[in-house]
Parts: structure tokens; C-alpha cells; sequence
């Protein structure tokens, strides 16, 4: 239990997926887990899908924290209007 893998998508098509990640080892906190990658630049969309690592939904919980996306400043936009959050829409692959 406590272990959990992430998928990162853009417009559908799977660009990283990290190996099974533990939460913790004896009650201490793991190492970050970097994860970088080019997102083209007429992209649409950015998809993040946080698994169960392949033991159950038991006690896990993972966080993206410090996440920036970077750009050049040729490539930069200004977004309509604030970009979304979508809560509640959770997939799971049991």
C-alpha cells in the first residue's frame, strides 16, 4: 500500500509514465520524483493520471507539488481567461 504511478498525456497520446512510487519508508518521506518533458507547441491538452501503483487504492495519496510549465518567450500565450481545475473527474483502472 502507499504506492501510486503517474501518466502524463498530451492530447492523448502518453508521453511519461514514472515507475511505482512509494510514499514513504518507515514513516519518512521519499525523495521527490522529477519529472520533465517537451509539450509541442500547438498542444491542446495536458492530461495527469495518478494510479493506484499497482497494489490497491488503499492508503494512497499523491501530491504534483512545485509544478511549473515553462516556455520560451517566442512560444509564450496569454490564456483567455484563467486556465481550469477539473475536480471530480477521476479515473481509475482497476
Amino acid at each position: 500500500m502507499k504506492k501510486s504511478h503517474f501518466t502524463f498525456s498530451v492530447d492523448g497520446n502518453e508521453v511519461v509514465a514514472t515507475e511505482t512510487l512509494q510514499g514513504a519508508v518507515d514513516g519518512e518521506n521519499v525523495e521527490a520524483f522529477k519529472v520533465e518533458f517537451d509539450i509541442p507547441a500547438n498542444a491542446e491538452e495536458l492530461t495527469i493520471v495518478m494510479g493506484d501503483g499497482g497494489d490497491g487504492i488503499g492508503c494512497d495519496h499523491s501530491a504534483i507539488g512545485d509544478a511549473k510549465l515553462l516556455t520560451t518567450k517566442a512560444t509564450a500565450v496569454e490564456p483567455a481567461n484563467k486556465l481550469p481545475t477539473i475536480w471530480g473527474h477521476l479515473k481509475a483502472r482497476y
